[in-house]
């Protein structure tokens, strides 16, 4: 028996082989091979993410993406379908800023993503221009022009993705007081939809002010979302003179 099982068990490796030699080879690597090509391989991507080094498969993919429209539900090139329009883009290693115009009526709004070591952040806006008069923020001083529609809103979050950055987080903390807007609301449900794009809600955050209805409401309907106060001043008579709150 034992004569005969050593050539069936030879017959066996050497057909096993032949099959599936190439991945018994590849699971061949050590440990720390692997490790060490998965962070480079990490590491690789999230500058191209952010800072314009995007490897050429990412671009490639990228812009294969935007002339079909894959994975958005719209079809077209990113530039005929968005509410928005990049008319201007600032990069360096851990930032990227685009400036957008607002197609309807050539309201201007800023995003910006940001690389961290772990993620990427996109701060987003809600309003174009600011009711909300703070002495401290430039905004502000050009006074108010519209609420930013939910479509204006997602957009922005869908123009990064189409670029291949992979966004980790969204926080509303760009242009506008988010909770003074409605179509926030909107939004947040667009963002957190799992047939679109079905971010966490706790990788969600809303920035304001103290937006009392606003701040109900986001407690009632989106309660993971996390809420982030701009403070400015622990002392009320300083933030006072630092804030314009109705």
């Amino acid at each position: 028996m034992q004569s005969l099982g050593r050539p069936l068990l030879a017959a066996l490796s050497d057909l096993f082989d032949r099959l599936y030699g190439n991945g018994r080879q590849h699971k061949s690597e050590t440990h720390e091979q692997s490790a060490a090509k998965t962070e480079e391989s990490s590491d690789e991507a999230r500058v191209g993410e952010v800072g314009g080094d995007e490897p050429k498969r990412h671009r490639e993919e990228s812009r294969d993406r935007q002339a079909t429209g894959e994975g958005t539900g719209r079809r077209g090139s990113t530039a005929s379908f968005l509410s928005l329009e990049a008319l201007q883009e600032s990069t360096d290693k851990h930032a990227r800023k685009v400036l957008f115009r607002c197609r309807p009526d050539d309201a201007r709004v800023e995003a910006v993503a940001l690389a961290f070591p772990n993620h990427v952040s996109l701060c987003i806006s809600s309003q174009a221009g600011c009711a909300f008069n703070c002495s401290f923020c430039s905004v502000g001083k050009s006074g108010f022009l519209r609420q930013l529609s939910a479509d204006e809103i997602t957009d922005q979050v869908l123009f990064f993705l189409r670029q291949g950055i992979k966004i980790d987080s969204v926080s509303l903390m760009g242009m506008g007081e988010p909770l003074a807007n409605p179509k926030v609301f909107d939004a947040l449900r667009i963002l957190t939809d799992p047939l679109l794009f079905n971010f966490s809600a706790r990788k969600l955050a809303v920035s304001t002010l103290g937006v009392l209805p606003g701040i109900k409401k986001l407690t009632e309907e989106h309660p993971q979302v996390n809420l982030a106060f701009s403070l400015h001043s622990p002392f009320p008579e300083e933030r006072n003179l630092l804030v314009s709150l109705p």
